[in-house]
C-alpha cells in the first residue's frame, strides 16, 4: 500500500523514509504481482525522492553501505530498476539521470564498484572503471570486503557476485565467480543464516544479520539456481 508509506512511526535518527521507499518498491517489483497498480504507485513515489543528479542519496553515516542501509550506489541501482520494471517508457526521464550519474560517478568503494556495475553491466565506460577494480579486490579466501586489501564480508561479496552474473562475460569473470561462491557456502551458520555484515565490522545487529542473509541467499538463487 504505497499511498501509507509515509505514515510511519520511525525512531528519529534511524527513520529514512527515501530508504523505505526505496526498499518497499524494490521488493514489489521482485514480487511480479499480477496486479501491477501497486507498483506503478511505487515507482510514481520514488521521483520525488531522486536528486537532481539523478541518483538516490541515502545517508550511510560516511560509511560503505549496508545490507539494511544500502549506499547512495546500491539504492539508485535497486530505485532504477524499479522505474524500469514499471514502465521503462513512462520512467524514462528519471531512469536516463540515475543512467548518467552512474555513467559520471567514482566509487568511493568495492560495493559502489559492484552496484554501478549492477545497474548498467554492459556499459563500456562502467566496466572499465569497475569490473578491474572488483577483480582485483577479491581475497585469498575468495570473498570481497568493502575495500581493496579489506577481509571478506558476507553481504560485500554477495552484491559482487551479482555484479560478476550481470557483467555476463564467463571468460573474465568465471574464476572470481565460482571462488565467491564457495567462500559464501562455507560461512554458512548452524542455524542457517549468514553473520552479519556491519558497518564498522564486528558488531552486532539483528537487522543486519536478516538483511545479510537475505541478500546471500538471493546471490546464490540467483547466480546459480539449480545448486
Amino acid at each position: 500500500m504505497p499511498a501509507h508509506w509515509d505514515d510511519h512511526q520511525g525512531t528519529p535518527g534511524f527513520s529514512s523514509p527515501k530508504l523505505a521507499h526505496v526498499q518497499f518498491a524494490a521488493t514489489l517489483a521482485e514480487a511480479q504481482l499480477p496486479d501491477r497498480g501497486a507498483l506503478s504507485a511505487a515507482a510514481q513515489a520514488l521521483l520525488d525522492f531522486q536528486d537532481p543528479d539523478g541518483s538516490w542519496r541515502v545517508d550511510t553515516g560516511g560509511m560503505p553501505g549496508a545490507p539494511a542501509t544500502y549506499g547512495i550506489a546500491l539504492a539508485t541501482y535497486l530505485a532504477r530498476q524499479t522505474l524500469e520494471a514499471a514502465d521503462a517508457s513512462r520512467f524514462r526521464q528519471a531512469i536516463v539521470r540515475a543512467d548518467r550519474w552512474f555513467e559520471a560517478s567514482t566509487p568511493a568503494n568495492v560495493l559502489d564498484a559492484a552496484a554501478t556495475l549492477l545497474a548498467m553491466p554492459k556499459s563500456a565506460t562502467i566496466r572499465a572503471k569497475c569490473l578491474d577494480l572488483v577483480l582485483k579486490a577479491q581475497t585469498s579466501d575468495g570473498g570481497w570486503g568493502p575495500q581493496i586489501h579489506m577481509p571478506a564480508e558476507d553481504f560485500d561479496t554477495a552484491i559482487v557476485l551479482l555484479a560478476l552474473h550481470a557483467v555476463d562475460a564467463p571468460g573474465i569473470t568465471a574464476t572470481a565467480a565460482a571462488r565467491g561462491r564457495e567462500f559464501l557456502l562455507s560461512r554458512q551458520l548452524p542455524a542457517g543464516g549468514w553473520m552479519e555484515t556491519t558497518r564498522p565490522s564486528g558488531q552486532q545487529s539483528y537487522a543486519e544479520h536478516i538483511s545479510t542473509t537475505g541478500w546471500v541467499l538471493y546471490t546464490l538463487l540467483t547466480t546459480n539456481p539449480k545448486r
